[in-house]
């Protein structure tokens, strides 16, 4: 069949390929991520803010007799979270008015006058609380408290008054 050279033929192609589908490849390489954590360790609770509270002896007229009290939360304790593992030393000076740890001292300022008074490690009262060797532990990684046992001994009382005593607390790792 012919046609008029004015009108087109119709051309079909088929196109055949012998190439096989294209393939993904997968190309993988490790990526090492790492971090350095310093060892330390910070005040937890209120304590954070630079203070552990007031351990309070009590109200009395006399001392005839030894007082001891331990502290709590809020009222004399150390809270302290340190990284795991890491090996701490809590230590306690002698305050403001004692001459040694052996001697501390609380104090009147109206009159002068003082009191002898103590703090252990450990509720016995055996363990003077210092500030050589201190109380040293491995953290735990979580919060940990640690208690201050105080003792008043018996003493003649020189003057009535608000006695009182500031210690320094240093922590080191």
């Amino acid at each position: 069949m012919q046609y008029p050279a004015s009108n087109p033929v119709p051309v079909i192609l088929l196109l055949c390929s012998t190439m096989a589908p294209a393939q993904q490849l997968t190309v993988q390489s490790p990526t090492e991520l790492t971090v350095q954590l310093a060892e330390s360790c910070q005040l937890s609770g209120a304590a954070a803010g630079g203070n552990f509270g007031t351990l309070n002896f009590g109200s009395f007229s006399q001392l005839p007799q030894p007082v001891q009290v331990s502290s709590q939360v809020s009222a004399g304790s150390i809270l302290l979270r340190c990284n795991l593992g890491v090996n701490f030393r809590i230590l306690i000076n002698k305050g403001l008015h004692g001459s040694s740890v052996a001697t501390r001292q609380l104090k009147e300022p109206m009159q002068g006058a003082t009191l002898s008074y103590q703090l252990y490690q450990d509720p016995q009262r055996l363990q003077i609380w210092d500030d050589s060797s201190g109380h040293g532990a491995v953290a735990t990684g979580e919060a940990q408290q640690f208690d201050l046992h105080a003792m008043l001994p018996a003493q003649t009382v020189a003057a009535a008054g608000q006695y009182s005593d500031t210690l320094t607390v240093t922590i080191s790792w």
